[in-house]
């Protein structure tokens, strides 16, 4: 499993000599098998994801989001008590967002990708 910034750093490892050797050494004993997920889908994207799959993505992404806006909203509000409630959603949700995407949820997600994966059934191999 790999990830890429973007697309054609994508197509440049797949397209480099280096990959193509190491292709060539493994295949006597590999398989590939390829499935492409474009941007964060890749954080909760359960193979052969069911409604138990999708009920659990839901209840982590809950988990990290409830007490870190509970402990960013009486902060704000200690710090602003007189900044208006639009500004304060604004900045809340602003923080709140940048936490849980570049820090909280990909830890988080690693931690728990056992249970996560669990009672989940691979689906077929997707070919380019």
């Amino acid at each position: 499993m790999y990830q890429f910034e973007t697309p054609g750093h994508l197509r440049a490892w797949e397209d480099s000599q280096v990959r193509h050797d190491l292709l060539r050494r493994v295949e006597r004993i590999s398989e590939e098998r390829r499935i492409t997920v474009p941007g964060m889908n890749s954080w909760f994207t359960v193979t052969g994801g069911s409604f138990r799959q999708r009920a659990k993505t839901f209840l982590l992404t809950w988990a990290a989001a409830y007490p870190t806006l509970l402990v960013l909203s009486l902060s704000i509000q200690a710090v602003a008590p007189g900044l208006p409630r639009p500004v304060s959603l604004a900045a809340t949700s602003g923080v709140l967002t940048a936490l849980l995407t570049w820090l909280i949820l990909p830890r988080l997600t690693r931690r728990t990708r056992p249970w996560l994966l669990r009672g989940s059934r691979p689906r077929p191999a997707e070919r380019p």
